[in-house]
């Protein structure tokens, strides 16, 4: 089994244990979406959960197409056995809605009550991640996205490795000279994961390795960093395998919002305006510890 699939199988295995455990309600499936990008997955009593599909701006491993009339079989199952049945399918588009299902599944256990009760610290909203690095650290992110803006200033170095083109990362900017942006960020392609890696101390790992099965692979490349996290709504999930996994924090969204989100799902073409209108930001962590470390 690959190793980026080897965490969601365990953390789907984690979830039920945890269902059976607390003696909470089964969730089962009313709707998927399947949209640029991303997957949607809506369940009963407001549980809802997306993940990253790489198609879109992020398709960089061909089409990826999934038979819809097997998905519309699912409907109104157990969501135990909508992720379970889409994970063996060893697929993308069906790791990719799985993990949509088991964000689904996750929601009443992230709480910061829940989180409290299996050793875990949780603070709503993004807690501001210039704090986290220090002013001679080299930071890197694995995966290109917003958070990059925030970090810029704050550390020695920033890097970014990223599996797309890298012209499709980069601004040329014609003047009196040619000259290349962001000045800032070095951006480099995936395959220099483990050199750019190995020399940080701070890493921002996106949650789209879990989809990809990549994640093992990033995480044995970070064992020098002082703190490793996640970030993106594909990490909407709980993070106990995560954490065993060699992560320090998950950052993460959570809809506040079922039907607004359900209506984003039909009418927000990448689900931007959802994840700010319709979704509340997390900061899960390990131990309290991760923010003294920054």
């Amino acid at each position: 089994m690959a190793q980026g699939s080897g965490v969601l199988q365990q953390t789907l295995a984690r979830l039920e244990a945890l269902y059976r455990q607390e003696g909470l309600k089964p969730v089962h499936l009313v709707k998927i979406g399947v949209k640029p990008q991303w997957n949607v997955v809506i369940g009963t009593d407001g549980n809802c959960g997306m993940a990253i599909n790489f198609t879109g701006v992020h398709q960089v491993h061909g089409d990826q197409e999934i038979e819809l009339s097997e998905l519309q079989s699912l409907v109104g199952k157990n969501l135990f056995d909508v992720a379970s049945r889409l994970l063996n399918l060893g697929t993308l588009q069906g790791r990719s809605i799985g993990a949509a299902a088991m964000s689904a599944l996750s929601q009443p256990l992230l709480t910061s009550q829940a989180l409290a009760k299996r050793g875990f610290v949780m603070r709503e909203g993004m807690t501001d991640i210039a704090t986290l690095v220090r002013p001679d650290d080299i930071v890197s992110l694995v995966g290109y996205g917003g958070i990059v803006t925030r970090l810029v200033g704050k550390c020695r170095e920033i890097h970014v490795t990223d599996m797309r083109p890298l012209k499709t990362l980069r601004t040329t900017i014609i003047g009196e000279r040619i000259e290349y942006g962001p000045r800032e960020v070095s951006v480099h392609g995936a395959e220099e994961n483990k050199a750019v890696l190995g020399k940080s101390n701070v890493v921002f790992v996106t949650a789209s390795t879990l989809v990809n099965d990549t994640f093992g692979e990033v995480m044995s490349y970070v064992d020098k960093a002082r703190l490793v996290g996640l970030y993106g709504p594909t990490g909407s999930m709980i993070p106990d395998v995560l954490f065993e996994r060699g992560a320090d924090f998950v950052m993460t969204f959570s809809a506040t919002d079922p039907k607004k989100f359900e209506h984003d799902m039909m009418n927000d073409l990448d689900m931007e305006r959802s994840a700010k209108d319709s979704q509340r930001q997390q900061f899960m962590m390990r131990s309290a510890s991760v923010l003294a470390a920054g």
